[in-house]
């Protein structure tokens, strides 16, 4: 609503400018974990489970973490630890494995200090498969504290993975995940089927709903779909989620993209400014989330013909994904 954006543009502030000297020790990349189950059908998995910790680690407001697209960039290359952590601008590196057999889960992490290779913390965890979120828990703590326990004591939230504990819901949602980061035309067609999978057997799990709201905007955005139809099925989506956590940044910055950014036009002028600054403010909340930010810096350029503050909002964001 009007009056909710100029509220919230009136008294938030702008994400300060990026700090490009060497990376403080307080900085991290979630390298992808290895599937060593022995079928290439359980890389989403692996691949979930890393970017379910890599969405809790940033969750901690005095940690920089590199976002998915830049860590996921190493995927499968034979990349030394120094050489990855200079290029993503972090200190330490933060790798795994993960081996399913039938119900039983074994995750191996380990939290690498880049400068002089020194394992600064590992584990191995052998659990049933239901004890996965307990698993994402114990491994977000253990490396928030290995960083240094004041980065837990920062932020008055406990670090949060996902809100369902359906594991087969669970999976819906990670095999929709790894078919939305393909970003196909087709994919995104079966990332869908998976996000309604994973809310038929779970209808609060809040991520799957955001993340099927992201896919309606991505069809949008490739032209499969057209606004109305867009807007009509994931507003309704990202409204359930924001009725049940107001306080979910993600969920208001996927609807204020999908009201501006494809009725830019259309919308009042003071209006769009107020989403649009909204928007920005939301940014330092969803640090991984570039394409968010990308439609900001978009708006910036193309809606209010403003040049410079874009290349501040991208620069910003070049600061967590590097490589996208």
């Amino acid at each position: 609503a009007p009056a909710e954006l100029a509220t919230k543009a009136a008294t938030a502030t702008i994400e300060p400018a990026p700090d490009t000297d060497k990376p403080a020790d307080a900085s991290v990349a979630v390298l992808p974990f290895v599937n060593m189950s022995g079928d290439v059908n359980n890389e989403y998995f692996s691949d979930g489970l890393t970017e379910t910790l890599l969405h809790m680690l940033a969750q901690l407001p005095e940690l920089r973490v590199a976002a998915r697209t830049s860590s996921f960039a190493f995927k499968g290359q034979n990349k030394n630890i120094e050489e990855i952590a200079a290029t993503l601008r972090v200190a330490n590196i933060l790798e795994g494995s993960v081996q399913r057999a039938g119900d039983r889960v074994r995750v191996t992490a380990q939290l690498i200090r880049a400068d002089d290779g020194y394992h600064v913390w590992s584990q191995n965890y052998d659990r049933t498969l239901d004890d996965i979120f307990a698993i994402q828990d114990e491994i977000a703590n253990d490396v928030a504290n290995a960083l240094g326990s004041s980065l837990l004591s920062a932020t008055d939230q406990p670090m949060h993975g996902v809100s369902t504990t359906n594991t087969s819901a669970y999976e819906d949602y990670l095999k929709g995940m790894e078919q939305q980061a393909v970003y196909s035309y087709t994919s995104l067609a079966v990332a869908e089927g998976h996000f309604k999978d994973a809310l038929a057997s779970d209808p609060g799990f809040a991520e799957a709903k955001m993340a099927l709201a992201r896919n309606y905007a991505l069809k949008l955005s490739t032209g499969l779909i057209e606004n109305e139809e867009a807007s009509a099925a994931a507003l309704p989506l990202l409204q359930q989620v924001k009725e049940e956590n107001p306080k979910e940044p993600l969920a208001r910055a996927l609807e204020l993209t999908l009201l501006t950014d494809f009725q830019y036009t259309t919308m009042p002028a003071d209006e769009r400014r107020q989403a649009l600054a909204e928007m920005r403010t939301l940014l330092p909340y969803i640090p991984g989330d570039t394409w968010v930010r990308s439609r900001v810096a978009r708006n910036l350029i193309y809606g209010e013909d403003k040049p410079q503050e874009a290349l501040e909002v991208i620069q910003a964001g070049l600061l967590s994904d590097p490589l996208s």
